[in-house]
Order: structure tokens, then sequence, then C-alpha cells
């Protein structure tokens, strides 16, 4: 990490990124772009998931409606922002991947990533839809 240039801030911290990328990454010289993203709120949007993810129609407004009902979570774990994705896609009458997809853009800025809910829970509630807050406005342009 320290060789790829990114700060990561505490041994904390890069343990926690490590731990979500464990089964994704078979080199350990693929960890820094598995975990970049994590430590820097500015990381590139692939343009290509944005234009089928987060450009598709209607997925800013669930995308919109998923932060709506994250604000509202108190215990911040993977487990309970899981629990409040799936609860959000009910209620809009969506498949689960209709907010699992432009949400996983939003907070890393790709398509394929570690799992979507330890990622909420590593990167924290405030950060978590702070991203959602960029990629809105970024996909609207």
């Amino acid at each position: 990490m320290d060789k790829a240039g990114i700060a990561y801030g505490t041994d904390e911290a890069l343990i926690q990124a490590l731990a979500i990328v464990k089964a994704k990454v078979k080199h350990l010289s693929d960890v820094p772009d598995w975990i970049a993203f994590l430590f820097s709120d500015t990381f590139p949007f692939d343009p290509e998931a944005v234009e089928k993810s987060l450009k598709k129609p209607g997925a800013l407004g669930r995308l919109q409606a998923l932060e709506a009902s994250l604000v509202k979570v108190s215990d911040w774990t993977h487990v309970t922002v899981e629990a409040a994705l799936k609860e959000t896609a009910a209620a809009l009458g969506v498949k689960t991947g209709e907010l699992v997809h432009p949400a996983r853009v939003a907070v890393s800025g790709r398509s394929v990533g570690p799992g979507l809910y330890e990622i909420f829970e590593v990167l924290g509630k405030d950060r978590t839809l702070a991203r959602f807050e960029r990629a809105r406005s970024m996909a609207a342009e």
C-alpha cells in the first residue's frame, strides 16, 4: 500500500479493508486496486459502470430512496444496512439488484468489488451517504 502511494490511515483501517477483499484477491500486488477506493473520497468512476448502473432509468431515484432509508439506520453494520436495502427494494417493488448495482458504483466507482454491505460498514454511515450524494450529482451531469 505504501509503495502504491495509498494513504490508508491506521493499521486497523487497513485490516478492515483487507478483510473484505481477502476472498477476491489472488495476488498481493492486486490489493491496492481492490481497496484504494476505501481510502479516498475522490476515487474515479468507471464510465461504463456509470452508464450501466447510475444512468439507467430510475436508478437515481432508487438510490435516493435507499439513501433516505439508510439515514434512519442507527446501528451501522453490514447486517443492518443489508436489511435496510432489502426493505427499500420491497417497498419500491423492485429486485435488490436494482439498488445494489447503483449503490456499488456510488460507493466504489465500479461495478465489481468486495461485498456491498461490508463496504458500507467499512466506510461508515457518513462517508457512505456522502458518496451517494457525489454519485447522484455526477450521474445527473
